[in-house]
């Protein structure tokens, strides 16, 4: 009995043991899950916009403001003698002297169309090919715009064709104080005392140029 009660019992405490071993011991945990590796992921690049063309500015010539500037294109005709003034056609140079023609001045511009008057000087033509052929002239106009009055003075050459190329500077009265009307002409004779003219000019703010006078002439 004894044999086998040792034996019994150590089979028994082998089976406990194996049993707790089993249970009660520390068990043997699970191996962690390998995390999976990070995989660098780029963003996809943000697309830009094409650069805007800035609109090139606008210029324009600086006196050129506030709808006072502007080209302009006509025809004067001062056909109409009103006053002879004085002559000397005895002997070269020829000359006449504060004659005064009635003109008028058709313009793009009202400001310079109108009534107006030349007070003419003319020295130097040959009578000889037609009267007034290469001469020059000065002279002092007024032009009588709606709301004010221009008046100044030209200058001209005429040519062996008796063309009278003119330049003049006239400055502004009334509505127009503070503008000049700059002008040149072509002219061809209409008769032995007077002249049309085509012009072309710009009126703009501003005065003369320095030491050109817009006053009348003196008589000699």
């Amino acid at each position: 009995m004894f044999p086998y009660r040792v034996a019994s019992r150590l089979v028994t405490g082998l089976a406990v043991v194996t049993l707790v071993a089993g249970c009660g011991g520390t068990a043997s945990q699970s191996p962690s899950a390998t995390p999976m590796p990070t995989v660098a992921t780029t963003a996809a690049p943000t697309a830009t916009a094409a650069p805007t063309a800035t609109p090139a500015p606008t210029l324009a010539p600086p006196l050129w403001t506030d709808g006072k500037a502007a080209p302009v294109t006509g025809t004067i005709d001062c056909g109409t003698e009103t006053t002879p003034g004085t002559a000397q056609m005895a002997t070269p140079p020829y000359t006449v002297r504060e004659q005064t023609n009635s003109c008028t001045a058709v313009a793009s511009d009202p400001r310079v169309t109108g009534p107006g008057k030349i007070v003419l000087n003319i020295e130097g033509w040959d009578p000889a090919p037609g009267f007034l052929n290469t001469f020059v002239s000065w002279t002092y106009q007024e032009i009588e715009g709606p709301d004010g009055t221009w008046t100044g003075r030209a200058y001209g050459l005429s040519d062996e064709d008796g063309i009278l190329h003119n330049f003049g500077v006239f400055v502004g009265s009334g509505a127009y104080e503070g503008l000049i009307y700059v002008v040149d002409g072509t002219a061809t004779f209409v008769g032995p005392r007077g002249f049309v003219a085509d012009t072309v000019g710009v009126i703009q703010p501003g005065a003369p140029p320095p030491g050109f006078l817009v006053t009348p002439f003196t008589a000699p």
